[in-house]
């Protein structure tokens, strides 16, 4: 039974026919359901979601999938206490083919959450044909214990993964998500009510050709990817777009390999109002020679960028337009050097004058610098002209002296 801890329920792919309230299995055309329990009971369909649906609709339990490739047309509902159990994502595919709704859905209302819900260890497929609302899984009010755990999510219509209304505490576990025609991860969470508190643990999002893989909006809130890998995608808008009030998202050692940034497009772009967001660590490769890795606008206050490395990537690592506050920026290291910080310190040699110029590599003219001296008989020192890219430190007595520094842009 799924866990607690540790990034998700169970490890182990497949499912033990005990825990099984009903087995799925094929013959020829014909779907058949066997009472897991022993029961003996057997009902057959040559529709595949009338089947499932029948049986979900029976009572709370497990429906497992054994290795087959299912076509349905018709959403499958979940309610509280259900679960779908495959045998491995390349074993039990669920090929999708309706028009209008999800293939997968687990919808309750305000006040009436669904939850004790597991999906696991099976591919949810698309007909890779651009479709407005069929996702591959649509979560709305819902909330733990929820797992969704090696669940592959392919050439949806829409986007792979969508989740709108109060959706809370939900893990999701080593899911992959490919070629979906509207993006991968849709957030539009909000329910004013608590923070979401979502929590992704090594999500591999690649294949989609969109304007952005991962959108958080509409003040969807604490929620966590951990050890993200995006690889293979195009996007014209940004990897990662977060606005309308999201705040305190966070992504954790972020990948990411061989992605195409259709007119030179940023990587992470907080746009809006986005509060309070985190990107802490990550490789992040980007051959760009005209935007910056992660870009800060609208309004956004107190977001955090930290211990990045980036590979390719030939501007700055943060450019911040934003009108809010306290972003920071630090600690970005790239091939070539570290750059676009909001705070960044160092040491600089006044030689034989009264001046030395300094080369701050920070993201916007610095706010503050603060200077110390070592040692030397050099009058007085101050902080002259300060520009995008350097500041001057003056003494007036002239002479060689080292001195320290550190300037930040908030």
């Amino acid at each position: 039974s799924p866990g607690t801890g540790g990034g998700g329920g169970s490890t182990e792919p497949g499912f033990t026919e005990e825990a099984c309230s009903y087995i799925i299995y094929q013959k020829g055309a014909v779907y058949l359901a066997k009472d897991g329990q022993g029961g003996g009971n057997t009902v057959s369909d040559t529709d595949f979601d009338v089947l499932i649906q029948g049986r979900l609709n029976v009572g709370t339990g497990a429906i497992c999938i054994q290795q087959m490739t299912a076509t349905f047309d018709t959403t499958l509902d979940l309610e509280t206490g259900d679960s779908l159990l495959g045998e491995g994502t390349d074993r039990t595919i669920l090929s999708f083919t309706g028009t209008t709704t999800p293939a997968i859905r687990a919808q309750g209302t305000v006040g009436t959450t669904l939850s004790s819900i597991r999906i696991a260890d099976l591919t949810i497929d698309g007909d890779a044909v651009v479709r407005s609302g069929v996702y591959g899984l649509h979560l709305r009010h819902v909330t733990n214990p929820f797992f969704v755990e090696r669940v592959k999510i392919t050439e949806m219509g829409d986007w792979g993964l969508f989740l709108d209304g109060g959706v809370y505490t939900v893990q999701f576990n080593r899911l992959i998500i490919t070629g979906n025609r509207g993006g991968a991860i849709n957030l539009n969470v909000a329910d004013a009510l608590f923070p979401n508190s979502n929590v992704f643990y090594h999500p591999h999002l690649s294949g989609h050709n969109t304007e952005t893989v991962i959108f958080i909006t509409s003040s969807s809130e604490s929620n966590a990817f951990i050890a993200p890998h995006f690889e293979s995608n195009t996007v014209s808008v940004a990897l990662v777009r977060i606005t309308t009030s999201a705040i305190h998202n966070r992504f954790e050692s972020v990948e990411a390999t061989d992605n195409t940034y259709t007119g030179g497009v940023p990587m992470f772009d907080f746009a809006g109002s986005s509060l309070g967001t985190q990107v802490l660590g990550g490789t992040l490769e980007q051959s760009l020679a005209d935007s910056a890795a992660v870009l800060i606008e609208g309004t956004s206050d107190f977001n955090i960028i930290r211990n990045l490395y980036l590979v390719g990537n030939s501007n700055v690592a943060a450019s911040i337009t934003s009108s809010g506050t306290a972003n920071r920026v630090e600690s970005i290291v790239r091939s070539g050097g570290v750059t676009g910080l909001t705070a960044n310190y160092g040491s600089s040699t006044i030689s034989g004058s009264t001046s030395v110029v300094v080369t701050h590599n920070l993201a916007l003219t610095p706010t503050t610098v603060t200077i110390t001296p070592r040692s030397g008989s050099y009058g007085t020192i101050f902080v002259g002209t300060r520009s995008a890219t350097t500041f001057s430190i003056n003494v007036t007595t002239s002479g060689t002296y080292t001195v320290d520094w550190y300037a930040t842009t908030y």
